[in-house]
């Protein structure tokens, strides 16, 4: 067998050993082997090969688990490239050191040998090297949550794959980087680096990218909690690597798939697509995904109340992770297991397993496996009668618990964001293809669900800048009092269900006046009367409005734990100018002195009150088309004069009903 045939057998080799097809792989190395063994080669580049083959075995058992055999491996490769001066294929080795070290949770090692390849690659200028390995050191980093520092080697490598013109290796950090905003709770960057990711490697037709890109894309969809298109996402994932044959990546989704079932209490999918995932790995001993599923077939068990076979599944998996020497997940199922064994009555086992889980998790910063933990410990000490030891955990747990609720609040406020923000842009989409056909009876309605029908229609007759004056108009601001300390006591469902149902009859109530909605800012509302549609009578529509938003609030105190919601509220009346930005995404806004100072009553207000200048207090009173009865049905009680930010000395006045 000529030297370009051993070369293709072990590209081969290592293609297989990126499927999953472990097996193949190691046969088609040994197959190498053998030739490169017979005495009467003459073969060049022997060495070369044999330390090359080294490599695959070695790659193989690290992605099946067997950590101390691929460092021997690796040591194998290390001395051949010694002994004969392989400068490249020592660096090499040093990568594959890490790589391994990085699988088996040893990261100071990873870094170690990770660095000293990097030094290596430096030294010599090769780009390409330097990309590959900066983004391996970067990998580490995350897993470690460092993410800072991993964000450092990802744009390092990015920027070497980008000047060598290397596509795949941009795509490959792009989607790692996209990670990272994962684990930074930055949705948003997450699935934007993500589908950057996703759409270089569909145009390089690497399926294996796009399977990855599309099964890290459910990842971020599953942390955010939202099950469903988690699972719409592993399941588009697991039928490419289904076709590509990639039995490691189809474990992957299967078991993430069995995962998000569970959290969605469908415990029958769960079991089977959990069950089929450690099938697949035991297929071809991957241990680390074994373990992992065994673990979550565990929780599934105990989920259905079947304690013993839960204890088995999880026994099963502490064997295996003990035996990897690895403290990926250890910590999580040493506290399922304690929490078991103290369903079970075995208080002093079920300690020693919660002590150890503790200790995992706050090392390795898994603040929720953390105070699951404390909070067993506490309630097991207070039986036991160790009562100072008790409360000391409770605190612990307590502290802990409040962290991870406020984490969660911030992922679901991050969802309804980015959802909005999608919406806006499926929207904007969607006017942008129905502006072909602007005098289209559907086209017309789109744009006037997006834009007052006024400015709506000028679009549509061809008007490409819209901007202009309006001389009297009242703007009005309206806040919710304390709402960052209220969204920390409650739950993240109720903060996004409360603030649609507030916002909803609001806007139901600006229709009803005739008023245009400008835009909501968070727990802000903003609104404007006069304008785009002139009108002499915009004073009284908004003095009307704002009672009826007071009015409305006190509706909503479940949106809480029972107490109170209040509004501040500004009101100010003046000239704004007003227009429509935007070339893809339209908006319909306003500016002006008059907008700031709107702004500044309602900031300068108080809870329950309705804030207002001294300019719109006279339009009311002047206003021909407001009658005497309608007038004096409001009363404004002076302020008196004040400092207001930005504008100096003001009358204002809070207006109320008259009694």
């Amino acid at each position: 067998m000529s030297n370009e045939e051993l070369v293709t057998k072990l590209q081969r080799a290592q293609a297989e050993s990126n499927k999953g097809n472990y097996e193949l792989s190691e046969q088609l190395a040994n197959e190498v082997f053998a030739e490169l063994n017979k005495p009467t080669t003459e073969l060049r580049d022997v060495h070369t090969l044999e330390a090359e083959s080294w490599y695959v075995l070695a790659i193989n058992n690290e992605h099946l688990g067997n950590f101390d055999k691929a460092i021997e491996q690796a040591n194998r490769m290390v001395s051949l490239a010694e002994l004969h001066s392989l400068q490249l294929l020592l660096s090499k080795a040093w990568n594959l050191f890490g790589s391994v070290y990085s699988s088996s949770g040893e990261y100071d090692k990873a870094l170690e040998y990770y660095q000293k390849a990097l030094t290596f690659h430096d030294e010599h200028r090769d780009s390409s090297s330097v990309a590959a390995v900066s983004k391996n050191i970067g990998v580490v980093y995350a897993e470690l949550g460092s993410n800072d520092k991993a964000l450092e080697f990802y744009n390092r490598a990015l920027a070497s794959f980008q000047e060598i013109g290397d596509l795949s290796g941009v795509a490959a950090v792009t989607g790692n980087i996209g990670n990272v905003y994962n684990n930074l709770c930055m949705y948003e960057n997450a699935l934007e680096y993500l589908a950057k990711a996703y759409a270089i490697h569909e145009e390089l037709g690497e399926k294996s990218g796009v399977a990855s890109d599309t099964m890290n894309t459910g990842n971020v969809y599953y942390l955010i909690g939202s099950y469903i298109l988690a699972l719409e996402y592993y399941q588009k994932a697991l039928t490419i690597n289904e076709e590509l044959g990639n039995k490691r990546q189809t474990a992957s989704c299967t078991g993430n798939m069995g995962y998000a079932f569970f959290f969605l209490k469908d415990y029958d999918n769960a079991l089977i697509y959990q069950q089929r995932s450690l099938l697949l790995s035991e297929e071809f001993g991957n241990k680390q995904q074994v373990a992992y599923s065994l673990a979550n077939l565990g929780n599934i068990q105990s989920a259905l109340g079947r304690k013993y076979e839960a204890m088995d599944y999880l026994l099963r998996a502490l064997q295996i992770q003990r035996e990897l020497q690895s403290n990926l997940y250890v910590g999580d199922t040493l506290i399922a297991l304690g929490i078991l064994l103290s369903e079970l009555d075995r208080q002093d086992d079920a300690l020693e397993m919660l002590q150890e889980g503790l200790t995992l998790a706050e090392k390795n910063g898994e603040k929720g496996s953390a105070a699951t933990a404390h909070k067993e410990l506490a309630k097991i000490l207070k039986n036991k009668g160790e009562i100072a030891d008790s409360y000391d955990h409770f605190e612990k747990f307590y502290v802990l618990e409040q962290e991870v609720k406020n984490a969660e609040t911030l992922k679901q406020a991050e969802l309804l964001n980015y959802q909005r923000k999608q919406a806006e842009i499926d929207k904007q989409h969607e006017i942008q293809i129905a502006s072909a056909n602007a005098k289209h009876e559907a086209t017309e309605q789109l744009l006037h669900n997006v834009l007052p029908r006024l400015i709506a229609n000028k679009m549509l007759d061809g008007t490409k800048l819209i901007a202009e004056k309006h001389s009297h108009v009242s703007v009005l601001f309206a806040d919710i009092v304390g709402f960052t300390k209220l969204s920390q006591r409650i739950s993240a469902e109720e903060l996004v269900e409360g603030l649609d149902r507030i916002f909803t009859v609001f806007d139901a109530l600006a229709e009803k006046y005739g008023l245009e909605k400008i835009k909501t800012i968070g727990d802000c509302y903003m609104v404007v009367s006069g304008a785009p549609i002139t009108r002499d009578d915009h004073a009284e529509a908004m003095a009307r409005f704002a009672m009826e938003m007071q009015e409305s609030i006190k509706e909503f105190k479940a949106i809480s734990t029972g107490e109170e919601i209040q509004l501040r509220i500004g009101i100010h009346s003046g000239e704004v100018v007003a227009g429509v930005i935007g070339k893809k995404k339209f908006a319909y806004d306003i500016w002006g002195d008059t907008v700031n100072t709107a702004s500044r009553m309602e900031s300068h207000g108080e809870a329950g009150k309705i804030h207002v200048s001294e300019e719109f207090m006279q339009v009311l009173s002047s206003s021909s088309l407001v009658s005497f009865t309608s007038f004096t049905s409001f009363h404004f009680q002076e302020r008196g004069e004040m400092e207001i930010k930005g504008k100096g000395i003001m009358k204002t006045y809070f207006m109320e009903t008259k009694p």
